[in-house]
């Protein structure tokens, strides 16, 4: 991408803050070259010289238009202050810029965030959970630099022609010849970011690797630690850091090379002072205020280049944040702004189909769900009654037909509104690393300690909640590791319940549950079966008898459907699952 471009991009709704990033490290460079300026009546004051320099003089004209009497120790003494007021002002200023810069930082995350939270789920089943975690941790931070590299940029450039009008008024022919050597020295540095942006997408491609494969080791410590496999997966951890570490390291010393080589561009240009000066007759201020002038701007130099240089290597890492900004708007989900107030009576697929790139996971699929149904899908695994459960949640949406609830389309309804009244428990129950209160909570933030403990007590919940040392204070854990699997299927259930929802849907929860738990989420269920329509994904034989309706699922569409005694009659595919025990018992 080209370079102006992209600061275009970085512009384009920020200009503000790099107008301000440009401000403050202006008004800085404005009081570093008064502070320069200022040496050069303290050098003739020391040296007496006879021949004074037209900055001294200008001073002496200055001081003397205010009646200040002109001597070495008003200059030490403003020279001091404006050195003071400077050093305050970096810190203030270093301050003002970290704050806008995280300011930018949290502008990217939160539309990057609700981009991808508002996008479907097939965007989370593509998606790298790992370059998902890089891409809110290192790659946003670098581009949050990015913003303070436009900033510094832009104020090098002008610090550097503000710096020159100086040396150019003492002697413009020596300035020329000087200044302009250095400047053509450095006109090649500054067309390597060709090369610079490639060796920034090579580090953020094995920082998405590198992040990915520790996210997913960990995800899976049981399974590795299970198998022995703990040295090998170390091993193929290292394998992708080393080539993180060598990509990073590539980038640090292009990057080094390039600042390091303005170092004999300087004292190329000292010579060259020192020489050409003498050849024009400069006074020793003169002289001493260019050479001073020129040790100033082979920094600035540097610093223009390795500006550019940043705003380069970040351009992948700024791609990467917007590319999935722009995979998770094409995956968004568009539905409507009426208010979901209350399910009255049924719940209608009409021939719906949902595929996802080639392949079809849902074929012509129509079926009811009245409001007090329990329904049970049953089927094979991988035959699509997880997709079914997202399409009614909204959280993937038909390719063709439409779903309806009320004889009003799912699609017009705001989303949101609608999945408030859906109390869902998915099969692998995850609680946040917060107190087991606050998960309850989670479900309706409105509820009380009363109204959490009663959930509790409804669900099987409050005695063995009751027994850990902190109560209800009890830390879960990361995903709820610290509990067993019922008791975190029991805390899952009761914060779906504390909602109150009017429609309550369990996928598959109690399939990797001990005898004694099911039992005990099982008595909920039936307690709740009378006064909620519950949609279940069931394993179980004592879920599916209780059902008024199953559905039997194969292939993404219904094969069979009616209650437990006139599928058993039918002698069909159920009859077949149930007489292999494909169901628990």
């Amino acid at each position: 991408m080209n370079f102006f471009y992209y600061l275009k991009i970085l512009f384009r709704g920020n200009s503000y803050l790099v107008l301000g990033v440009f401000l403050i490290l202006l008004f800085s460079s404005i009081i570093e070259m008064v502070s320069l300026l200022m040496l050069a009546p303290i050098i003739d004051s020391i040296i007496n010289s006879s021949i004074e320099s037209s900055i001294t003089k200008f001073f002496n004209i200055f001081f003397s238009k205010y009646n200040f009497k002109f001597s070495i120790n008003l200059l030490f003494i403003i020279y001091f202050v404006i050195i003071l007021i400077k050093s305050l002002f970096d810190v203030w200023a270093n301050k003002f810029l970290l704050k806008l810069k995280y300011f930018f930082i949290k502008k990217i995350v939160s539309k990057t965030y609700d981009s991808i939270f508002n996008s479907n789920w097939q965007f989370f089943v593509n998606e790298s959970y790992g370059k998902l975690i890089n891409t809110f941790t290192k790659e946003v931070d670098r581009v949050g630099d990015s913003l303070s590299s436009v900033g510094r940029l832009l104020s090098n450039l002008i610090k550097i022609i503000i710096f020159l009008l100086v040396p150019f008024i003492l002697s413009w022919k020596v300035s020329l010849i000087c200044f302009g050597l250095g400047f053509l020295l450095s006109v090649p540095l500054f067309f390597l970011g060709k090369y610079n942006r490639g060796l920034g997408e090579k580090e953020t491609t094995t920082g998405n690797s590198y992040v990915s494969s520790l996210q997913e080791n960990i995800s899976l410590a049981k399974i590795i630690i299970s198998y022995g496999f703990q040295k090998k997966s170390l091993n193929l951890l290292i394998l992708k850091f080393e080539n993180h570490v060598k990509a990073a390291i590539n980038a640090g010393i292009f990057n080094l090379l390039i600042s390091n080589l303005y170092l004999p561009i300087g004292i190329l240009g000292v010579v060259m002072i020192y020489y050409v000066g003498q050849y024009y007759v400069l006074t020793l201020s003169d002289t001493a205020i260019i050479l001073l002038v020129y040790y100033k701007i082979i920094p600035l130099l540097r610093e223009v280049i390795n500006s550019k240089n940043a705003i380069d290597i970040t351009y992948p890492s700024y791609n990467q944040i917007i590319q999935l900004q722009k995979k998770a708007l094409l995956l968004k989900n568009h539905f409507g702004t009426n208010k979901f107030l209350e399910f009255k009576t049924y719940l209608k697929f009409e021939n719906v189909d949902y595929s996802y790139g080639d392949k079809k996971f849902i074929q012509n699929l129509s079926f009811t769900i009245n409001k007090g149904d329990l329904v049970a899908f049953v089927g094979k695994s991988g035959s699509g009654k997880t997709t079914i459960i997202d399409l009614i949640m909204g959280l993937n949406v038909p390719t063709k037909g439409k779903i309806t609830i009320d004889d009003e389309p799912l699609e017009n309804y705001e989303i949101n509104s609608f999945r408030s009244k859906i109390g869902y428990i998915p099969q692998t129950s995850l609680l946040f690393n917060i107190s087991i209160y606050e998960n309850i909570l989670w479900g309706s933030e409105m509820a009380t300690q009363q109204e959490v403990e009663k959930m509790s007590k409804k669900v099987y919940a409050h005695d063995f909640i009751s027994s850990f040392e902190d109560g209800y204070s009890t830390k879960a854990g990361e995903r709820g590791t610290r509990l067993s699997g019922g008791q975190l299927q029991r805390i899952s259930l009761a914060r779906a319940l504390i909602k109150n929802p009017e429609i309550l849907i369990l996928d598959e929860a109690t399939s990797s549950l001990d005898s004694e738990s099911e039992l005990k989420i099982q008595k909920t269920l039936d307690e709740y079966s009378s006064i909620k329509t519950i949609i279940v994904i069931a394993h179980r034989l004592s879920t599916i008898q209780k059902a008024n309706k199953i559905f039997v699922i194969s292939n993404g569409s219904i094969i069979e459907q009616g209650d437990f005694n006139s599928l058993i009659n039918a002698n069909k595919n159920f009859k077949k699952m149930v007489d292999q025990q494909v169901f628990v018992i």
